[in-house]
Formats: C-alpha cells, sequence, structure tokens
C-alpha cells in the first residue's frame, strides 16, 4: 500500500516531518545555551559531590578529584568543569587521592605492618581502605581493591600490576554505570527544558501544529513538498540531529526560513501570536485553539530530533512502493 495515497497519513507524515524539524532547532538553541553555561559540566560535578560526598570521614572525594591536576586540565575554568572524564583517568585518580589524602596519610603508619604492597599508589591506597570510617565510597573501593586482589591471586604470589590495573577496572566499571545514570537524570531535565524552549520558539516563529495540520490536510502540493524536502535530505538532517550540530546553526535557520518561504508555510517572525492577535477580530476560540497548537508543538519538540527522524524512517514515508 502506498502510504501517500491516504491523505490523512500522508498529512500525519508531513506533521512529523515539521516537528523533527523544529526539535532540531531547538536542540541546537539549547545545545547553544548549555555549552556556554557549560551546563553539562556543571550537572555532572554536582552528582559527583553528591554521590562521593563521605559523611562518616568528613571528606569530599569529587572535590578532591575536581583539584587532581589531570581533571583539573579538562575543564575549561573553574566554573566550567569538563563533561567527560574518562573512566580510567577516573579510576587512576580516584586511587591516587584517596591514598594521598591526609586523614589517611595521619595514620598509615598504624597499619603499615601488615601490608605486603610495594608499589606506593597500592600500599597508600589498601592503608586507606583500613583506617578510613566505613562510608559508602569506602566500602565500594574497598571491595573493589578485594576483587583485584581475588582475581590477581595466583600461586606464584601477588603480581601487583595486576592487582593495580583490576582495581582500575573495577573501579571504571562503577563510573562508567554511574556516568550512565547521570546522563539518564540530565536528558529527563533536558527534555524538561526543551518543552519549554519548544512552547517560547513555537510562539517566537508561530509553528502551531493545528494550524500546520489544517494546511496540510488541505494542500496536497504542501504536504508533497514538503515530504521531497525530507526525502532529498535525508541523509544531513538525520546525521545532524544525532551529532553535535551546533557549528551548523545558521545555516539551518537559513534553509528552514527558505523552505518556509518555498512553501508557503504560516510560520516565522511576521506570523508569530503576537502580530496574529492583533489582526484577528475573533480572539475567543481561535486563540485557545492557536495556544493548543503551540503546546502540541512544545511537547513535540521534548521529545528531541532523533526521535522523530526514527519515527519517520520506520514509516519509511520517501520510498513509495
Amino acid at each position: 500500500m502506498n502510504i501517500h495515497s491516504i491523505p490523512i497519513l500522508s498529512t500525519a507524515i508531513s506533521i512529523v516531518i515539521c516537528w523533527a524539524l523544529f526539535a532540531m532547532l531547538c536542540s541546537m538553541v539549547h545545545e547553544a545555551v548549555t555549552r556556554v553555561k557549560a551546563e553539562r559540566g556543571r550537572f555532572m560535578k554536582q552528582y559527583l559531590l553528591q554521590q562521593l560526598h563521605d559523611y562518616p570521614n568528613d571528606i569530599n572525594w569529587a572535590t578532591l578529584l575536581y583539584a587532581h591536576g589531570s581533571v583539573d586540565l579538562l575543564s575549561r575554568a573553574a566554573d566550567k568543569p569538563t563533561s567527560h572524564i574518562p573512566p580510567k583517568l577516573f579510576a587512576k585518580a580516584i586511587v591516587e587521592i584517596m591514598g594521598q589524602s591526609q586523614a589517611v596519610q595521619r595514620k598509615k603508619d598504624e597499619v603499615m605492618a601488615g601490608i605486603v604492597y610495594k608499589q606506593p599508589l597500592l600500599r597508600d591506597f589498601k592503608a586507606a581502605t583500613l583506617v578510613l570510617h566505613p562510608s559508602d565510597v569506602v566500602s565500594l573501593l574497598t571491595q573493589s581493591l578485594n576483587s583485584a586482589e581475588l582475581r590477581a591471586a595466583s600461586a606464584e604470589g601477588v603480581n601487583e600490576a595486576k592487582v593495580y590495573e583490576m582495581l582500575l577496572q573495577n573501579i571504571e566499571q562503577w563510573f562508567t554505570e554511574l556516568t550512565g545514570r547521570i546522563t539518564e537524570w540530565y536528558q529527563k531535565k533536558t527534555r524538561t527544558r526543551l518543552f519549554i524552549m519548544g512552547i517560547l520558539m513555537a510562539l517566537l516563529i508561530n509553528v502551531d501544529s493545528i494550524e500546520l495540520f489544517n494546511l496540510f490536510n488541505k494542500d496536497v502540493d504542501s504536504r508533497t513538498a514538503i515530504q521531497q524536502y525530507y526525502r532529498q535530505n535525508e541523509e544531513w538532517l538525520t546525521k545532524y540531529a544525532t551529532k553535535d550540530s551546533i557549528q551548523h546553526t545558521k545555516e539551518f535557520v537559513n534553509k528552514m526560513d527558505s523552505l518556509s518561504r518555498s512553501l508557503e508555510l504560516p510560520v516565522g517572525l511576521s506570523n508569530n501570536i503576537v502580530s496574529q492577535v492583533a489582526h484577528r477580530k475573533e480572539r475567543g476560540t481561535d486563540l485557545w485553539l492557536k495556544l493548543l497548537g503551540i503546546f502540541i508543538s512544545g511537547f513535540a519538540a521534548s521529545f528531541g530530533a532523533p526521535f522523530w527522524f526514527n519515527l519517520l524512517k520506520k514509516a519509511n514515508p520517501v520510498t513509495p512502493k
């Protein structure tokens, strides 16, 4: 069955294309703002400060982590922390800062006699697991070391290099899982922001889903043209929707403006809600429908462009049989 032969489905596909393009624009603007404010890095640092706050020992390991030279070099400035700490780097840094912390250095002589490791990093880290008060963070790192020791055990004795490598692997795995959860939390926050930003931008440039639906439903040429545009540009649209495309924002905006003008879509600054209300005689029901259409557009933007482009691929509107 040719999906283009069914008017309501063809109209729906046209609306989804518009939602994908609008969501892509909102994401570009959002990414520009968050990059200037280094918000991803701030968000990550905030959660690491919460997760690595060791109350029993009155130490925040995340504070020491961000002060560590190898991690500090990744940040643009003190108030703009990095948004990506490689797991290997995190593991090496946390082993070092824990073993060299003042709380451990003050008490390590009490337990050094029972530690067999000759490598300074391993000796100090082992001492830390013995002298620090029990806490979630200390327990996690102690378990990581115990697991590494068991996995590296052999009849020949202790292989310190292997213990160290296994210890790093255990900490890396934990950090990777933690950053995965942080990413999920950030995506939820981003979706809320995209919803709000989508409503504001829809108000500004009149992206009214109901108005667009009525246009495509009545005008076969418009919905054919928007689908033709998607067919011709599917590759680069999908590409920039799934990666950092902030540097292409101006180019994208110009293309969307040209598309809107060529199809005579009721979208743009000259069609914003303020100007429409100023020239509208009947403001009651029409105004509420306008606001509903804007709300729908904001809701669509909150899903992000990749969601809509994936939906379009599943619907396969550009390859009629």
